[in-house]
């Protein structure tokens, strides 16, 4: 966490099989099912797949990069031998005071950013590079007017 304020909310996993990862978590940790982000229940083109679901508070995502994996997962693709890797720990930033004073610090301390963007109406995010401290990427998330609804599908254990 760079500033006071961000809770964790989230470990993101990558994978090369996204069903195999969620039985898995079925199996170990009693996670029935996922949910599949909009366009992608069926994806089996090459593209990037994601899944979420909740264990208590702590949201669940999967992620399967696809064929040609961006550089954002491809080390932690090597650490998980064809299994399942932690990827990232997201922090849920709620406010915009809070947002500007993350991006103030990741600026200030130089932290590489990997990926910056927004969902749509959804969310935005930044991905900083922490593998060489942490052996994990940290996101940064801000929801946006429709964030909830679309976290809402995921179901919870």
């Amino acid at each position: 966490m760079l500033v006071p304020g961000p809770s964790i909310f989230q470990l993101g996993y990558v994978t090369e099989d996204i069903e195999a990862a969620a039985r898995y978590f079925a199996e170990h940790f009693g996670m029935e099912r996922f949910h599949f982000v909009r366009g992608q229940e069926g994806n089996r083109n090459g593209e990037r797949r994601i899944s979420l679901a909740y264990l208590k508070d702590m949201m669940i995502e999967l992620i399967e990069p696809g064929d040609k994996p961006e550089a954002l997962y491809k080390e932690a693709l090597k650490r998980g031998n064809g299994g399942i890797a932690l990827h990232h720990h997201g922090y849920l930033v709620e406010d915009d005071a809070t947002w500007d004073a993350v991006e103030q610090a990741i600026e200030a301390r130089g932290i590489p950013i990997t990926r910056q963007g927004s969902a749509g109406t959804h969310l935005d995010y930044i991905y900083v590079d922490t593998t060489a401290s942490l052996g994990h990427h940290i996101e940064y998330i801000r929801l946006g007017p429709t964030g909830k609804e679309f976290f809402a599908p995921a179901p919870r254990y």
